[in-house]
C-alpha cells in the first residue's frame, strides 16, 4: 500500500473493505476505523474494550439496527410483502443474516441483490424491478457511498422506496434512513488520531459505539413515490425534509 510506502504515521479509513485492506498492509502503523460495522465479528479487534493490535476506531453497530431499519420500512409501506436488500458482494455479511432472520419473523420475503463494482448499480435497480419487490434496503459501503446521487436518481426513476443507514442518501432524495450521524462519526476519530499522536496505543484505545440515532425521512420523495408516511412514524423523525 502506497500510504505505508510513504510510513505515514496513522492510517483513517472506513468500511470493512478499506480497514482489510490496511490491517493486511501494516501491523504497525496505527488504523483508525472512521466507521466499520460489527469489528470484532469481521476480526479487526479482539474485543472493544481492548482491541489488541495496531486498530482502533468507531463500530457503527450497523448489523444490529439492520431489523430495525426493516421495521421503519414496513410501516412506511405497511403493504409491503416482498422487499430487495442490494448489498455490495464483498461487504460485511452479518448484517445480511441478521435482515433475513427479521423477515421471516416478519412474514416477508427479502431477496438479495449484489453488485461488485459501480457499473453494476443500474442493472441491479433493473433486477429489482423486474422481480417486482415494493422496496429496498440498502447496506451501504464504500463503493454505494462514491455514487450515493446515482443510486437516489435510480430509486426514483424505478419508484422503489428504499431505507439507508446514512442520512446522506436521504438528503439526495432517498426515502428513509436510520442510523448514527457519519459526521459525528468522523469527528470523533479525529480524536483517536490526536490520542496516538501524543503517544496513546491503538490497542488501548477502547473501540467506541454511537448511543444516538437518527431517523430522517424525505417528504418530498414520499410524495413523489405516492408513499402517505403514517403520522406515527413522521412524528418519531429527527429529520423531515420538504
Amino acid at each position: 500500500m502506497e500510504l505505508v510506502q510513504l510510513k505515514v504515521d496513522v492510517i483513517v479509513t472506513e468500511g470493512p473493505q478499506g480497514v482489510r485492506a490496511a490491517q493486511n498492509a501494516t501491523r504497525s502503523i496505527p488504523i483508525v476505523m472512521g466507521d466499520v460495522g460489527d469489528a470484532v465479528n469481521q476480526g479487526f479487534v479482539a474485543s472493544l474494550a481492548r482491541p489488541g493490535g495496531n486498530v482502533t476506531g468507531l463500530s457503527s453497530l450497523n448489523a444490529e439496527l439492520s431489523g430495525k431499519r426493516l421495521e421503519l420500512l414496513k410501516e412506511a409501506v405497511p403493504k409491503l410483502s416482498r422487499f430487495a436488500v442490494l448489498r455490495e458482494a464483498v461487504g460485511d455479511a452479518y448484517p445480511l443474516r441478521t435482515i433475513e432472520s427479521a423477515a421471516q419473523a416478519m412474514g416477508l420475503k427479502a431477496i438479495v441483490f449484489q453488485v461488485r463494482e459501480a457499473d453494476e448499480v443500474p442493472s441491479a435497480f433493473a433486477a429489482m424491478t423486474s422481480s417486482k419487490v415494493g422496496a429496498f434496503q440498502l447496506l451501504t459501503g464504500s463503493l454505494f457511498v462514491s455514487r450515493l446521487h446515482s443510486i437516489t436518481e435510480l430509486a426514483t426513476q424505478t419508484k422503489l422506496p428504499g431505507i439507508f443507514s446514512d442520512a446522506r442518501f436521504v438528503r439526495s432524495g432517498g426515502l428513509i434512513s436510520y442510523g448514527p450521524d457519519v459526521l459525528a462519526l468522523y469527528k470523533r476519530a479525529a480524536i483517536f488520531v490526536d490520542k496516538i499522536f501524543k503517544g496513546a496505543k491503538p490497542s488501548d484505545l477502547a473501540v467506541e459505539q454511537p448511543t444516538a440515532f437518527e431517523l430522517t425521512i424525505n417528504l418530498k420523495t414520499a410524495n413523489a413515490l405516492g408513499i402517505k408516511i403514517p403520522p406515527g412514524l413522521l412524528s418519531r423523525a429527527d429529520q423531515i425534509l420538504k
